[in-house]
């Protein structure tokens, strides 16, 4: 993804900012080993950021959905052996009353 069709730096990579957003996000205070010099190094709009975030948010819920439908997908679930108690059974087994 591109910062801009007109910088000159766009092929610069997003991944150290981003990583470092999550890390001020999560208060965390370790340092990111960075490779891009303070000439490579360019400035975005905070709206630009905002956007960026928000995409990246955006995108981890959609994997993080994909992980979920795979497990449920991929448990057997118990079995059509399986003891079926109704409710008043599970409340008594459990001590505690409707």
């Amino acid at each position: 993804m591109c910062l801009g069709a007109n910088r000159p730096t766009c092929a610069a990579p997003l991944f150290p900012v981003i990583i470092h957003l999550d890390l001020v996000r999560e208060r965390r205070t370790e340092e990111l080993p960075l490779s891009a010099e303070a000439s490579e190094m360019v400035s975005i709009p905070r709206a630009e950021l905002d956007a960026l975030q928000a995409e990246l948010r955006r995108l981890r819920r959609e994997v993080a959905r994909g992980v979920a439908r795979a497990r449920i997908q991929a448990d057997p679930g118990p079995g059509d052996d399986a003891p079926a108690f109704a409710r008043g059974q599970l409340a008594e087994a459990w001590g505690i009353s409707e």
